[in-house]
């Protein structure tokens, strides 16, 4: 999956991996989308947020099937407690741009 912050690429993530990004305190948008033959499969998403100074924003992406096209569903995680238990699993891949926004 293809993840951009304000139009700008950031990295590719494959489960069950993530990335993490900092951007500026003010509003922002998350998008996803698949590449390649899967991304003709796939809707891509758009999700838009608000970041507070010191805020910590997270999203988890999950596919929800169709009966023509995928979507990718987008929940935002709100505790740090919740947030931290998901990622403890996971891989953190280095993301390929910073959101300099």
């Amino acid at each position: 999956m293809d993840l951009s912050v304000d139009d700008r690429f950031i990295a590719q993530i494959k489960s069950p991996r993530f990335t993490a990004v900092s951007v500026a305190p003010g509003g922002h948008k998350v998008s996803m989308a698949f590449g390649g033959l899967a991304g003709k499969q796939n809707k891509p998403t758009v999700e838009g947020f608000i970041a507070k100074p010191g805020d910590v924003v997270a999203f988890r992406a999950v596919m929800q099937m169709g009966a023509l096209k995928n979507r990718i569903v987008v929940e935002r995680i709100e505790s740090r407690e919740t947030l931290s238990l998901r990622l403890k699993p996971m891989t953190m891949i280095a993301p390929e741009a910073q959101a300099s926004v």
